[in-house]
């Protein structure tokens, strides 16, 4: 069974993505609730940052630098299974 998010890489509402693109989930480190979910641009419009910003803030997660987001990056795959 495919997870939440691979699910949603396929599927988002009527909007199909493109296999490869990129989809974030992003939580509160403190509370673990998710904040933002979707690829880049929807996640920096949810966390009102600008996009650039948003790619750093995922760079800053990764070499564990900023500890107040945690961050799944997944790829889609149409191959995957739902």
């Amino acid at each position: 069974m495919a997870s939440y998010e691979e699910t949603m890489c396929k599927v988002r509402g009527t909007e199909i993505m493109r296999d490869g693109a990129t989809y974030y989930t992003v939580y509160d480190s403190k509370t673990e609730k998710v904040i933002a979910s979707g690829n880049a641009e929807e996640c920096a419009i949810k966390l009102k940052m600008t996009l650039h910003t948003f790619y750093s803030t995922v760079s800053r997660v990764k070499s564990r630098k900023n500890k107040k987001y945690e961050i799944d990056i997944s790829k889609c795959s149409y191959t995957d299974d739902f």
